[in-house]
């Protein structure tokens, strides 16, 4: 198993936990933030406060779903 596949073995536990803990989590890729800021555009943080306000427990952020 590589790099890569056990970080999300990893990652998908870690997440599990906080989920069980009560916690929600968001991910939010770097590479959402620089296609932000290269469009000079809010839609990631109209995205984030959406997301606040919704009963989701999770949710991923990356440069396609911005």
């Amino acid at each position: 198993m590589g790099k890569i596949e056990k970080n999300k073995i990893r990652d998908a536990i870690q997440i599990t936990k906080l989920n069980e803990a009560g916690w929600r989590t968001l991910i939010i890729w770097e590479c959402a933030i620089r296609k932000m800021k290269r469009e000079n555009s809010i839609t990631l943080i109209d995205t984030v406060a959406a997301w606040l306000f919704q009963n989701s427990t999770f949710h991923e952020l990356d440069e396609q779903n911005t």
